[in-house]
């Protein structure tokens, strides 16, 4: 790497630097923004050291203009948040029908491939620790839920494409005391379920993704939980969060020592991979791509039901999938697919489009709508973890999920008045 390419990377690296610092300035800050900030920060100087010692090489030289168009389109994905601001939340109205309905649909199609995946693990003993066949899982997704039925697998699918509802119902639940105790227990059981099952299969995303949509929930909602619950609450989430630690490392050992790498570099490399990674990948390579598909993930459903393609296999042994002048299974940020889809113009186009459209449809309020949150959280899922890739691309039922599930529960905020009931704010 060149001494000009070190200087872009670090110039590309300070744009962060100084987004974070000027908004952590700001008298009406919100702690979910900072949260996102600081990690896009943290990504962003991770790559910076990544990019003089990387363990995948580049078919270009790093250039500024390219730095410039990705940190101002992944910008874009950031305005709806920044506009936006949990602090100013005093009370939260819903229907608490529409609060139990999700909640039990979640729970009940948790129980089938919950009871499963504890067999499998209770018949598998030591050997499901071993490290060859939760990377053959890994690799080939038709042997990742083998040992469900297909009544567990299908079930699992639904939990999954409500996913992005589990934090919200989660900690909304508690901040409603007593009163929702037996559903909060059940969807913490349903989160259980997400962490065994991606260990089962070797899927540290689902881990982090889920734990990482857990912590910006909870931030947003701790101004809703009484003190001394949120004492109550920090042994057990540490208990928690230590043990999803040694799941993830678990699965990043096992992951990290099939590659064909794994002898002539350090796990210390492999992990800032894939925390900073991106930015560099898209400078790089995705930036040159001449060909582009004209298709996104949409598409690639439809090519995968309806045309039979088959996307099934993760083959990571030489270094990833080649395509027109890029690895596909590395990390380009949120717009690296659409940039590969589309090109620049078009990319562009389509991230001013949603930016502006959910700069529109989330209105955080003194009286805010759970369906309002509910939407808030979907989104925020995309910048959130956008320092990596498109978060949906492997969520596509969640994508379809959402315009439902929003339609739905506003209908019964409007239609059950007399069911709606307030998630007061406590003074801190």
């Amino acid at each position: 790497m060149t001494s000009e390419e070190i200087l872009y990377t670090i110039l590309y690296a300070l744009f962060y630097v100084y987004i974070f610092f000027k908004y952590i300035n700001n008298k009406n800050k919100a702690k979910t923004v900072i949260l996102l900030l600081a990690l896009w920060m943290l990504s962003a100087i991770s790559g910076v050291i990544y990019e003089q010692n990387n363990l995948f090489f580049h078919y270009n030289k790093i250039t500024f203009f390219p730095y410039i168009y990705l940190f101002f389109v992944n910008y874009l994905t950031f305005i709806p948040l920044l506009r936006n601001n949990e602090t100013k939340v005093e009370s939260i109205f819903f229907s608490s029908k529409s609060l139990e309905y999700f909640s039990i649909i979640i729970i009940i199609m948790t129980i089938p491939s919950l009871l499963e995946n504890i067999i499998h693990l209770i018949k598998s003993g030591a050997s499901a620790l071993d490290a060859d066949k939760i990377m053959n899982r890994y690799e080939n997704t038709k042997e990742s839920f083998s040992h469900l039925s297909k009544i567990s697998e299908n079930t699992l699918k639904i939990t999954f494409a409500l996913g992005f509802m589990l934090p919200v119902l989660f900690f909304h639940t508690i901040a409603l005391n007593k009163r929702f105790t037996n559903i909060s227990i059940g969807l913490l059981i349903c989160f259980f379920n997400f962490l065994l099952t991606a260990f089962i299969v070797g899927l540290r995303s689902l881990i982090v993704i889920n734990g990482m949509m857990f912590c910006f929930t909870f931030f947003f909602y701790k101004q809703f939980l009484e003190q001394k619950f949120l004492h109550k609450l920090y042994k057990p989430a540490i208990i928690i969060a230590s043990s999803v630690g040694v799941i993830v490392i678990l699965i990043t050992l096992t992951r990290f020592e099939s590659l064909y790498f794994s002898d002539t570099s350090s796990i210390y490399q492999w992990i800032l991979q894939y925390i900073g990674e991106s930015h560099g990948n898209f400078n790089a390579d995705m930036w040159y791509v001449e060909k582009h598909s004209y298709s996104d993930i949409v598409t690639k459903v439809y090519k995968k039901y309806f045309l039979g393609v088959d996307f099934t296999t993760r083959d990571f042994s030489k270094g990833g999938i080649f395509r027109d002048n890029f690895k596909c299974v590395q990390f380009y940020t949120t717009i690296g697919p659409y940039y590969a889809g589309y090109g620049a113009g078009i990319t562009l186009t389509i991230f001013s489009l949603v930016s502006f459209i959910f700069s529109h449809l989330i209105k955080i309020r003194k009286n805010t709508a759970f369906s309002t949150i509910v939407l808030y959280v979907f989104y925020a899922r995309i910048p959130f973890l956008g320092f990596m890739s498109f978060t949906y691309d492997a969520d596509i039922y969640q994508l379809v999920a959402i315009p439902f599930v929003v339609c739905i529960l506003k209908i019964f905020e409007r239609t059950n008045a007399n069911e709606k009931i307030c998630c007061k704010k406590i003074s801190l």
